[in-house]
């Protein structure tokens, strides 16, 4: 059945009721009908008249309510001096240049409100927090020009926040924009790290001119006001001739303001999976939170604000977007160095570092749950201990990082870089996960974990402006990135003809990342150390080829030279290693560390903070430099090359870090012995030729000296201008000593690496060399 059948029949139903109720009571149809109708009226006029009196008694002690809250808010500020002293003192505050403008804001405790009376303050701000920092607002301005009324300054550049470092309001430890919105204008805390901001200049009063009968007037958006900053509606009439296309936008006579956006995301401690896997979250900042240098990419804050929702069209339909305005933000991650030490803590850390077994207890405290297993049961003396020392070395680094604008020479403090290649399995994610929970400022990342990727990319949004968004490195900045699976990462696509790990290499050198894009120039401090993890080539390290060979290849030769440390992990059955391995796994849940992990913060924060640079003395680099010598020494007959000089860059700063780690003021010969130790049993395990030398160009390009010396004699026989037969070259090296595998598996190798070619089938010609 149709609605317009229905609706007849409803109709023709409601004619028979009003003839049979006319009949019964002997009255006509249209006498019916007028009674009925007459009542009808009557009876909503009645309800009409109800509505308006109920509405007005509530509008009347809405307006009572307002008035004895206000009048509690004065009260609030003239029973705390130290908030209208923090009042009084905005008027002392002058602009430093004509025309500019100063945001003025008072913070005030939640603490306080709730002890206030009966704690109406807080109850108020609890229910109404835009309509609370409003009035409360007005209160403190109406005061401010009772004390001079000469003193004033515009109405939206002053606001009084409310903050609450008692941490009394429950947070929401998880940022995520699809579960923060339960209603708009309602209260919400979150927590969360920065991970971009950008700022914008919003007209929110627009002056316009009429051009054809000269009406000039002003155009604001209602909703804005001490908090919020809205654009101005623009008008399609003049207000005085209603006629169109003769405004004119008068930019000087315009009032702006700033606003500073923000994007939340959740930490690796927020969540237990790798990714995280809640949206990320807008808060908008107005007023002098936009100043406020301490908001910025990589620092956690506690956001209290206003949940609300803005339409904006993209790809041609309108969205709806959730974000928060901000009330007040603070910053609650502190660096390292940071921590809060009692008088009690100092002492009790300067007995711990006289102990002898100190070094020892720290390293057993470092992933406890990991078993210090031998790193390769057929290569070399190194356990995962010596892995967890020189993490250690990382974390306290050589010497203190003050100054932000790298007037120090970034090598003087630069921090140490580990490589961790090994076989699945063996604890590395773990051991990456547990620095990262350890250190403040410390970042988790892994392939698809960050949009960003390691560095930062730059775009521009149609509603926020230019955007920039930091990756992984910017983030860390003076604490350490941990890189895992960092061959997937390596892997990765392309930009611009640049794998995502190539920004490594700049930020290992200098400590920072530069952008260049359209208009950008960005330098971007990254002083971090790199603790990196990645699996073999092929699944498994296969000790018969060179190291290099069994790295993936997009993780570039370049990149992997910067690492200080290279330490191989395998996985070797061996009944002894793995049941004492077995057995840390099943009683992981029992095992109590030398230290806690508060006690490991706050021991690192003592050695950072108050530990200066150590001084090597004289004898100690004497001794460092002959012990360098005599390691080269000792395989020069054979070509090898065993340390370079970037391996004494190396030694200086791991012993540094060693000397400071245990309290001293001075490197020791016991520190550069012991880092010489660890550095050479990193070398025994990935440098180590077929023929028993040390040879680190060995582990980086995957040639022996002969190999090398091969390569030459290869490039010296044959030309650039002309063909030359491959038996006559190879006929002459045999001549020389080489086999002839040896000779034709290293043609192969140059025709692979480009340097060779054949041009005809038996024929090789070096391709010409750029000039």
């Amino acid at each position: 059945m149709s609605r317009i059948q229905r609706s007849l029949r409803i109709e023709k139903d409601l004619d028979n009721l009003i003839d049979q109720l006319a009949k019964f009571k002997g009255l006509s149809y249209n006498q019916v009908t007028n009674d009925l109708l007459r009542k009808a009226i009557a009876e909503a006029i009645k309800e009409l008249k109800q509505k308006q009196q109920e509405e007005k008694e509530q509008q009347e002690s809405y307006l009572k309510q307002i008035q004895i809250t206000k009048e509690t808010m004065r009260r609030f500020f003239l029973d705390n001096p130290n908030y209208l002293n923090e009042v009084k003192k905005l008027l002392t505050i002058t602009p430093q240049q004509p025309g500019e403008t100063i945001y003025h804001s008072v913070s005030i405790e939640y603490m306080d409100l709730e002890r206030y009376g009966n704690g109406e303050l807080a109850e108020a701000f609890l229910k109404d927090p835009l309509g609370f920092v409003l009035d409360m607002t007005a209160v403190a301005y109406d005061l401010l020009q009772e004390v001079h009324s000469s003193g004033s300054f515009d109405r939206y550049d002053f606001v009084v926040r409310v903050s609450d470092k008692a941490k009394l309001l429950p947070t929401v430890g998880v940022v995520d924009a699809r579960k923060v919105l339960t209603k708009p204008g309602n209260l919400v805390i979150v927590k969360g790290i920065v991970s971009r901001v950008s700022f914008k200049t919003v007209c929110t009063r627009a002056a316009y001119t009429c051009m054809n009968c000269g009406e000039r007037f002003f155009v604001e958006n209602e909703e804005t006001n001490a908090l919020f900053a809205l654009p101005a509606p623009i008008p399609s009439v003049c207000n005085r001739c209603q006629r169109k296309g003769f405004l004119k936008f008068d930019k000087q006579s315009s009032n702006y303001r700033d606003v500073k956006t923000i994007m939340l995301t959740e930490s690796v401690e927020e969540h237990e999976s790798e990714t995280p896997q809640s949206e990320p979250l807008l808060v908008y900042l107005t007023g002098d939170l936009v100043f406020d240098k301490r908001i910025a990419p990589g620092r956690t804050v506690r956001v209290i604000g206003i949940t609300s929702v803005e339409r904006i069209k993209r790809r041609g339909s309108v969205e709806d977007r959730v974000f928060i305005q901000a009330i007040s933000v603070e910053v609650i991650d502190k660096l390292l160095e940071e921590i809060e030490l009692s008088e009690e803590d100092k002492r009790w850390i300067q007995q711990e570092m006289k102990q002898p077994d100190f070094l020892d207890r720290l390293v057993k405290s470092i992933a406890p749950n990991l078993y210090d297993r031998p790193l390769d049961p057929q290569r070399g003396n190194l356990t995962l201990a010596d892995v967890k020392e020189v993490i250690c070395y990382q974390i306290v680094g050589p010497c203190p990082i003050d100054d932000p604008e790298f007037s120090i020479p970034f090598e003087e403090l630069r921090p140490l870089h580990v490589h961790l290649l090994g076989d699945p399995g063996l604890g590395k994610t773990q051991l990456l996960i547990f620095v990262s929970k350890l250190l403040p400022r410390a970042q988790y990342v892994t392939l698809g974990s960050t949009k960003a990727g390691l560095g930062c990319i730059t775009y521009q949004d149609k509603e926020l402006g230019w955007v920039v968004e930091l990756g992984a490195l910017p983030l860390a900045d003076r604490g350490i990135c941990c890189i895992d699976e960092v061959e997937k990462i390596a892997s990765g696509r392309k930009i611009r003809g640049k794998a995502p790990t190539d920004v490594l290499h700049e930020v290992m050198s200098i400590g920072r990342h530069t952008v260049h894009k359209s208009r950008f120039h960005i330098m971007l401090p990254a002083r971090c150390a790199i603790l990196a993890a990645s699996n073999p080539r092929g699944g498994r390290y296969d000790p018969e080829l060179a190291f290099i060979d069994n790295v993936t290849p997009a993780f570039k030769e370049t990149v992997l030279a910067r690492f200080d440390f290279h330490f191989v992990i395998r996985d070797i059955p061996t009944r002894e290693i793995d049941k004492e391995v077995a057995k840390r796994c099943i009683m992981s849940s029992n095992l109590k560390p030398p230290y806690t992990i508060e006690q490991l913060q706050k021991i690192f924060s003592y050695i950072k903070k108050y530990v200066p640079k150590p001084r090597i003395p004289e004898d100690v680099a004497e001794y460092t430099s002959k012990r360098f010598a005599e390691i080269r020494e000792q395989y020069r007959e054979s070509g090898a090359i065993p340390l370079t000089y970037r391996q004494v860059k190396t030694i200086k700063i791991a012993a540094m870090c060693r000397a400071r780690l245990l309290g001293r003021v001075e490197v020791t010969r016991e520190d550069v012995e012991r880092v010489f130790n660890i550095l050479l049993g990193t070398l025994e395990q990935i440098a180590k030729t077929p023929e028993g030398a040390i040879d680190v160009i060995y582990a980086g390009a995957g040639l022996t000296p002969r190999q090398r010396e091969l390569r030459g004699r290869l490039l010296q026989l044959i030309p650039e201008d002309q063909e030359i037969l491959d038996t006559v070259v190879i006929e002459k090296l045999e001549q020389e000593g080489y086999t002839e595998e040896e000779i034709r598996n290293m043609i192969a190798r140059l025709i692979k690496d480009q340097e060779l070619w054949e041009p005809y089938q038996g024929f090789l010609r070096r391709y010409r060399a750029k000039r």
